[in-house]
């Protein structure tokens, strides 16, 4: 059986930050310098899920660094998600590739997460169905950038599959209209 404790947060530390400082990082955990807390309790799993909840990490640990007295320094570990340094689409005309860009609008520096891979799957397949490319694919490889830190290029490669055509319309049942009309 474990036993709460109850300690005064006194420091902490922040490993990994590097587009976050690490006061930004202590602020969107809730807990500030003087609070106190419950080990073990509920307040460093709240703290990880605030964090989780800015979209901004890829992987977040809070460890308990040293306790002295009842006075506790806090170490939070994380891993930012990567920034888009470029990107390309490689496998289609020049021209599609500039229609998608404006579509996607994705600036230098944006944060590279699962939302944005799903929106641009969703934004690249709508596209190739409007042309009749209904079975279109996409695959993303990301390549860390070596000059920068958590920096990625990111290569879009899509094939567009083929091209869906309609070779016969049979109607029946139609007693209204002409065969043709309805075809039209």
């Amino acid at each position: 059986m474990l036993l709460e404790a109850r300690c005064s947060l006194s420091g902490f530390e922040v490993e990994g930050a590097e587009s976050v400082s690490p006061n930004s990082v202590l602020l969107h955990t809730g807990l500030s310098i003087g609070d106190e807390l419950t080990i073990p309790g509920q307040d460093i799993p709240r703290a990880i899920e605030r964090l989780w909840k800015q979209n901004i990490f890829a992987d977040i640990d809070i460890l308990a660094e040293k306790v002295v007295d009842d006075k506790i320094f806090l170490k939070i570990v994380e891993q930012e998600r990567p920034r888009i340094l470029t990107f390309t689409l490689p496998t289609i005309s020049k021209s599609q590739s500039e229609d998608l860009r404006e579509k996607m609008r994705y600036m230098r520096g944006a944060m590279w997460t699962p939302e944005k891979e799903k929106r641009t799957t969703r934004i690249i397949r709508n596209f190739f169905m409007e042309k009749g490319y209904y079975n279109t694919k996409v695959i993303y490889t990301l390549s860390d950038e070596k000059e920068m830190t958590n920096r990625v290029n990111l290569k879009i490669l899509v094939d567009k599959g083929n091209r869906v055509k309609i070779n016969d319309i049979k109607i029946e049942g139609n007693q209204d209209f002409s065969d043709k009309r309805l075809i039209r």
